[in-house]
């Protein structure tokens, strides 16, 4: 499981490295980012000439739906693939030893409780 965590970790951190310079290079200013920022605050409103404005989607905003169904969603896809994850055998197999390991604790706090 730490050799997973380690590999994710490394790959997520080589993605950011590799895409940060991309995006200060695609500004095209010499600048830090908060300048450009600043820069631009006072015409954020303002529409250049010759520039047309998209037309919204047909259904508005990409986000129509409710927040319950969404979040159920999201936790349903999360339990999915944590359930296929749990799958896999070393997994499969330390999950188990956790269980077992819980019931012992389980139930030696059941018999505190009884004394």
């Amino acid at each position: 499981m730490k050799k997973l965590t380690s590999v994710a970790m490394a790959v997520a951190l080589s993605t950011s490295l590799l895409v940060a310079p991309d995006a200060v290079a695609a500004d095209g200013s010499s600048g830090s980012p908060t300048n450009s920022v600043r820069e631009n605050k006072d015409n954020a409103d303002a529409i250049p000439d010759g520039y047309e404005v998209p037309e919204p989607p047909t259904f508005g905003k990409a986000y129509t739906g409710s927040a319950p169904l969404s979040l159920f969603l999201a936790f349903a896809a999360t339990a999915a693939v944590l359930g296929v994850i749990a799958q896999f055998p070393p997994i499969k197999a330390q999950l188990q030893r956790w269980d077992a390991e819980f019931q012992k604790r389980l139930e030696a706090f059941k018999q505190q409780g009884t004394n």
